[in-house]
């Protein structure tokens, strides 16, 4: 059933003033997750029909829709049993990432600086709420707090009649310091951490884009539901950019995305999102399914997820307090758990727990976290040198790497070699792809056998060893790993690539390979403000928020947006 229909087919009833839906009808929308669609249509006069159990069950899957029909809510809260209830209060939690994200971009959005108690002084919201809502779209925060607020009250309410009171002494506090203390909670976590969001993620053969209305683009290989574009009868095997459906059509906004091989995940307004191949449980659903179309990772709606990053079959998440989660492939120990077990949902790295974690990146089978006193660790397999540690032995634990005596202040990785900055504008290289360290033995094996002495030592990608940056100039804001290249990206948005060049990745105009950085100049006037590798191939994002891409194109990765 296309989305777009629905709503065609629920204005066209409005039209016609039918707003009562057959019990069939209902519990078929609802299941299918048209809930929403309910509540787009004529003021959301279907919702005013809906007995409270089905109420529940939209206002628990779109919480934001409390906060625009608060008296759909607060007038069936007496027919509503303790289940019910008490999903409801783990919902509309304030302290919880999705509303207190709601909350906060609210109260943001302030235009008049009345106090939030003066608006709430009758305990209801009638007109006098709704005749300023154009000015101050801060009531909203106001409601969805009120109304958890009411939700708790008649959960104790109930639960006194079963002879087990809560505690309701906070209910009594102003509910403008309530407000005022979920503002000081995100401030102090925005100064702990700071993360940028990246609107761009690529996958060995698919690719992602975040706009700047929130819309979520995706292209390529188009198996296994990577694209979440679901299930389309006679679709190719690959596709140009098309828009995710579902993100639009529920009006959830993407700010960041990260593809892996067959999985990508979505950072957006409303929490975390993943579909594609779960085989390893990189989606973190729980299960090792396929999913065609974005789900939500409940797990992750605990905490504030403020970056993500995927490996080719696992994924971590960086949180606002500085902790990093993971989940998926983990026989390498990737996940950095201190063992080699799969994970189906995320979990805390735990030791991290003392550390001030800043920048996430994973891996083909290993991961990379950047600490706030700029300090790098890795964990996974270093079979390819991937740690930089010197060895090549796993470790399913974090490790420091210490080769690199000053502060680090950026790095990345996607495959299997790693790139740093430290603090002096110096790049650092480590690891080599197998092919490429296959390559790498049977060339010294010629030299040797021809009688040439110089020949470079082969356990040379163990450690991190300088590279010669002579012609990148400024400050370096960006590095990019891809399968046989890597990339820099300055602050005056300029890129600069270097590395294996046979699909023509390094955007030289040739299929040259580059040894050293060399300055991409046909996109060098567009001021880059963010870059990533798939691979062979490359997509960045201007200030004008215009897509470059080039390299392979074997699953249209190469597409005009």
């Amino acid at each position: 059933m296309a989305r777009g229909l629905v709503i065609e087919a629920l204005e066209e009833l409005a039209r016609q003033e039918q707003y009562q839906l057959s019990e069939t009808s209902l519990d078929l929308l609802i299941n299918r997750g048209y809930g929403g669609h309910l509540a787009q249509v004529a003021s959301g006069a279907f919702l005013n029909l809906l007995d409270p159990k089905r109420l529940v069950k939209i206002f628990c899957e779109r919480p934001q829709l409390v906060a625009q029909h608060p008296d759909l809510l607060l007038g069936n809260l007496s027919d509503l049993d303790l289940s019910a209830l008490l999903q409801l209060v783990e919902v509309l939690d304030p302290s919880k990432p999705v509303i207190r994200g709601f909350v906060q971009r609210k109260l943001h959005s302030r235009r008049r600086t009345s106090s939030l108690t003066s608006l709430t002084g009758s305990g209801e919201f009638g007109d006098g709420a709704t005749s300023v809502r154009k000015d101050l779209k801060s009531v909203d925060a106001v409601r969805m707090v009120h109304c958890f607020l009411m939700v708790v009250l008649h959960l104790n309410n109930s639960r006194a009649l079963d002879g087990e009171p809560v505690n309701t002494d906070f209910l009594f506090e102003n509910i403008e310091d309530i407000l005022k203390n979920i503002m000081e909670c995100s401030q102090s976590s925005r100064q702990k951490i700071s993360c940028r969001s990246n609107p761009v993620g690529c996958g060995q053969t698919h690719a992602a884009v975040a706009l700047k209305n929130g819309d979520l683009y995706t292209w390529g290989k188009s198996n296994h539901g990577r694209l979440g574009h679901g299930e389309q009868k006679g679709s190719p095997a690959s596709c140009g950019p098309c828009k995710v459906g579902n993100f639009h059509t529920l009006q959830i906004k993407v700010t960041s995305v990260a593809c892996g091989m067959q999985h990508t995940i979505a950072l957006t307004n409303q929490g975390l999102y993943g579909w594609g191949s779960s085989k390893y449980g990189q989606v973190g659903l729980g299960t090792k399914h396929l999913y065609m179309r974005p789900m939500p990772i409940e797990e992750m709606s605990k905490v504030m997820c403020i970056a993500i990053d995927c490996g080719q079959y696992h994924t971590v998440a960086l949180t606002d307090d500085a902790q990093v989660y993971s989940w998926g492939w983990g026989v390498h120990g990737q996940l950095g758990h201190g063992d080699t077990e799969e994970r189906l949902v995320p979990k805390l790295i735990t030791s991290f727990s003392n550390q001030s974690i800043i920048k996430i990146a994973a891996g083909y089978c290993h991961t990379l976290a950047l600490t706030l006193q700029g300090e790098l660790y890795a964990f996974g397999c270093g079979f390819f040198g991937q740690l930089g540690l010197g060895t090549s032995i796993k470790h399913t634990l974090p490790v420091k790497v210490s080769a690199i005596p000053e502060k680090i202040i950026t790095m990345a990785t996607k495959f299997f070699h790693c790139v740093a900055v430290d603090n002096h504008n110096r790049v650092y290289q480590w690891g080599s792809h197998p092919h490429g360290l296959r390559h790498f033995v049977h060339s010294q094996r010629r030299a040797r056998q021809s009688g040439q002495s110089n020949f470079e030592q082969a356990d040379g990608h163990l450690r991190p060893r300088l590279v010669d940056t002579t012609y990148v100039n400024g400050r370096i804001k960006q590095v990019v790993c891809g399968s046989f290249h890597s990339c820099i990206v300055t602050k005056d948005g300029d890129v600069y690539t270097w590395g294996r060049n046979l699909d023509g990745q390094l955007g030289n105009g040739t299929r040259q390979d580059v040894r050293i950085p060399q300055m991409v100049t046909t996109i060098n006037d567009r001021n880059i403000i963010h870059l990533t590798s798939g691979g062979e191939y490359n997509v960045a994002m201007d200030i004008d928020r215009q897509i470059w891409v080039w390299g392979r194109n074997e699953f249209c990765q190469v597409c005009s947006i």
